[in-house]
């Protein structure tokens, strides 16, 4: 008896070569739903990502669907690309599920009607006072396109019950919420630790105890506030500390003008021998 593999559009655009956050927690989805056989997975990327395991060939049910996509945050790229190309990518692979996960992209016109539809929303920021990296007219887009995806979607899945909660909350309306949890990766197994650690003393300059600061570095991230407390710190030698500021650099204006108000706050309290911009840190 012939058994037809279950097709997944997956949307991989988040992945690049330096995930963070999001993209590499949707890397790591990718990995283990490729782990079953009986699924058939067409992962659709950015502009510029034709791999995502690196140099390993690819396994044999997964189709990379490099696409011309290039928008960094929510704006009218992204927005015309969901409504105008995703359609187009499901005419094209015929799949079962369309599995969209970074709480977005439900196009308003789709001529599948046994197509069904999965959602992970990871947050409600833009909902929140802190969607700093929207203009008024994206936010109030994305309410619009959010909330008919949130009914839309057969399945919405949330990363933590707070958010659920506030999908509740907010969209009542959503059919089916179901919270599924980040996933760890298990402890590496380190061959000579000392070598190791002594490598990224010489590379990052790390003399003494250290604080260390994952994340990015978009104003929500509130790291001039950390650069505060760190320095007062320092002036009522509580502590004598450096601190490691690890996150990915991006081109985005609204960050990369609060990365220089940062770098300049480093410069002007005199913090340059005790604040190291480590960037995308990749062991």
């Amino acid at each position: 008896m012939y058994n037809k593999k279950m097709r997944i559009l997956f949307d991989a655009r988040k992945i690049s070569p330096q995930a963070t956050g999001v993209g590499y927690v949707v890397k790591k989805l990718l990995e283990e739903l490729l782990k079953f056989n009986e699924l058939e997975i067409i992962a659709f990327t950015k502009k510029g990502v034709n791999k995502i395991f690196n140099d390993s060939p690819p396994p044999s049910n997964l189709i990379i669907h490099e696409t011309k996509d290039d928008s960094e945050y929510f704006g009218l790229k992204r927005i015309l690309f969901e409504q105008i190309e995703i359609p187009k990518l499901i005419e094209k692979y015929n799949p079962d599920i369309l599995h969209l996960t970074n709480g977005f992209g439900v196009p308003l016109f789709i001529n599948r009607k046994n197509l069904k539809i999965v959602l992970t929303v990871h947050d409600l920021i833009p909902l929140t006072p802190y969607k700093e990296l929207m203009s008024p007219l994206n936010n109030l887009i994305f309410k619009i396109l959010f909330s008919y995806g949130m009914k839309k979607a057969d399945v919405a899945i949330t990363v933590s019950k707070f958010t659920a909660d506030d999908v509740k909350k907010y969209y009542p309306l959503a059919k089916n919420i179901k919270v599924a949890y980040n996933g760890i990766d298990p402890p590496q197994k380190i061959n000579d630790p000392g070598e190791v650690w002594s490598n990224l003393q010489k590379k990052y300059e790390i003399n003494k105890e250290f604080i260390l600061y994952i994340g990015g570095f978009a104003p929500r991230k509130n790291v001039l506030r950390l650069l505060e407390a760190f320095n007062r710190l320092k002036k009522e030698k509580k502590y004598d500390y450096q601190l490691l500021l690890c996150g990915k650099f991006t081109k985005n204006k609204d960050i990369s003008d609060q990365l220089e108000k940062i770098i300049q706050y480093i410069k002007l309290n005199s913090l340059q021998k005790k604040v190291r911009l480590i960037g995308y840190l990749n062991l």
